[in-house]
């Protein structure tokens, strides 16, 4: 009750009285919400208590009438992680989703419940299973991530926050330009599809928002939902799946594999553009290409599992390789031919040009060397004295010692030849020069040589010839010309293949990428 002063004045006594009056109302304004909202609880905790009273969770919906508990699944995907081919697993956090009837659940009450997750432990729910999961866990930042929510109706639905590490059975007969179908399998692991059925959401089985799904090395394309039902001793169990579909991003392995293969085969090819003779240079690169090329290969495989089978890779690989190996045989081929020709015995030649000349007589001396029918007038002068002499081969010589090819003769190269008598011939071939090369042979004594050059010493080397010794003068075929055609072969091959390999190569790219290059596993749902 508001006293009044009736000393005050008036105006003062009335705004006392307002004042008092509208802090009543606020004190009654604000006791009514909160009073209506203890009894809201009161009565939501009453209608929990009630559903509960007297309910057995380890029973479940419609036992002992026959009917079989009938689950909707669907999942919504959270976050992946990277996918890993060496153990062939991969990483998902996804909702779970369940959705079914209980009729012990259904209530008239006018007051809705909440969701929930203090009652989840108080119900019953279905006894689900991930089969092919690794691990499996419930999250539970900042609390345990499970809530359940039942309509007047007795509909429940029963939602988890799970972090999954699931095995993948991966394919690598395609790889890197493969794709991969990976699984998540739930199950009944009690109930048999007498008692518990799972089976999809018909609209919505799965939801992702693909912006929030990256990974590094794949793109998830979509999924396939199926059933998976299993027969066992023990009865039929129920069971769902769904196919995640990934195809592998192309863009690491070109950069690391496939361009650098390809630059390694090109420059394998420069060997082709080097001459011949730069053996060293030749060899150098065609083995550090071999070697680039296995260091390449065994570093991709390092990621991938041991199979039996040749993947995409291997091929790619195996064909690198013989273009590389290839290149460097060619060399081997080609020096080969231009190196090794056929030798002639020096002494079988001198017995045959002395057998020719004591049966068409004495030649007499000309003013210059014979020349031959290819028109090579190069020549070697062995000098046959009485005593074993080393005289050091003069310029463009295709004889060398051992019967090794040559060209122009150095200082170190020395051959010595006897007397023309058959017993010092033999002596001295066999302890010098033991090989000539497709020669023509021409023998004067050094008087000869001397009066057709004018009477002029003959000398080698800047050293003048004893007079009393005979020559033999090899001239004609012994030249550069004989050596051509046997270069000729090798340049040839060079020149062939400098654009054979290449086009070798290009056509098995083509046939390559046409043949691993497919339409990938076509999903049902795309978000």
């Amino acid at each position: 009750m508001v006293t009044v002063n009736l000393k005050l004045p008036v105006w003062v006594a009335v705004v006392c009285s307002l004042h008092a009056m509208r802090q009543t109302g606020a004190q009654v304004s604000e006791a009514a919400p909160r009073e209506r909202n203890m009894e809201l609880e009161n009565k939501t905790r009453d209608l929990f208590e009630s559903l509960l009273d007297g309910y057995d969770r380890k029973i479940r919906p419609y036992f002992g009438t026959g009917r079989p508990v009938r689950v909707k699944v669907d999942i919504y995907l959270a976050s992946f992680d990277n996918i890993h081919e060496d153990r062939m697993e991969y990483g998902v956090t996804i909702y779970l989703r369940q959705k079914w009837h209980d009729p012990r659940l259904h209530h008239s009450g006018d007051v809705p419940l909440p969701p929930t997750s203090h009652y989840v432990d108080h119900l019953w729910v279905p006894d689900l299973i991930i089969s092919n999961a690794k691990q499996a866990e419930f999250k539970d930042v900042t609390f345990m991530n499970r809530v359940v929510d039942i309509d007047k109706d007795g509909n429940v639905l029963y939602v988890s926050r799970l972090a999954l590490q699931l095995s993948c059975s991966m394919d690598f007969h395609r790889f890197p330009l493969d794709s991969q179908g990976c699984e998540i399998e739930f199950e009944s692991f009690e109930y048999t599809t007498d008692d518990l059925i799972y089976h999809w959401d018909a609209e919505m089985p799965i939801e992702y928002h693909h912006n929030h799904l990256k990974l590094p090395q794949y793109n998830l394309d979509g999924s396939n939902v199926h059933a998976c039902s299993r027969v066992l001793r023990t009865g039929n169990y129920s069971c769902i799946g769904i196919r995640l579909i990934f195809s592998r991003k192309i863009g690491y392995y070109m950069l690391q594999t496939y361009v650098p293969s390809m630059l390694l085969v090109v420059m394998s090819w420069v060997s082709f553009w080097i001459q011949i003779k730069g053996s060293p240079a030749r060899v150098a690169l065609g083995v550090t290409t071999v070697l680039t090329m296995i260091t390449t290969t065994n570093g991709v495989r390092q990621n991938l599992p041991p199979v039996s089978y040749v993947k995409a890779i291997d091929v790619w690989f195996a064909f690198c390789l013989v273009f590389v190996i290839g290149a460097l045989m060619e060399f081997a081929l080609v020096h080969y031919l231009v190196d090794h020709k056929p030798n002639i015995n020096i002494k079988e030649r001198i017995t045959s040009l002395k057998r020719k000349q004591s049966q068409e007589g004495a030649r007499p001396p000309s003013t210059k060397h014979k020349q031959d029918e290819r028109g090579d007038n190069s020549c070697v002068v062995l000098t046959i004295e009485s005593k074993p002499t080393a005289v050091r081969r003069p310029v463009t010589s295709n004889a060398r010692k051992g019967g090794k090819p040559g060209g122009t003769a150095t200082p170190d190269e020395v051959l010595s030849v006897d007397k023309l008598t058959e017993s010092e011939q033999d002596e001295a071939v066999e302890g010098g020069v033991a090989y000539l090369n497709h020669a023509h042979f021409e023998m004067e004594t050094i008087d000869d040589h001397n009066q057709r050059q004018g009477g002029s010493p003959m000398t080698v080397n800047g050293q003048a010839l004893n007079p009393a010794s005979r020559v033999l003068c090899v001239s004609g075929t012994c030249g550069a010309k004989r050596k051509q055609p046997y270069l000729n072969t090798g340049q040839r091959i060079d020149s062939i293949c400098r654009w054979a390999f290449p086009l070798a190569f290009v056509i098995f790219n083509f046939g390559y990428w046409i043949s691993y290059s497919h339409e990938h596993e076509k999903p049902q749902y795309i978000p």
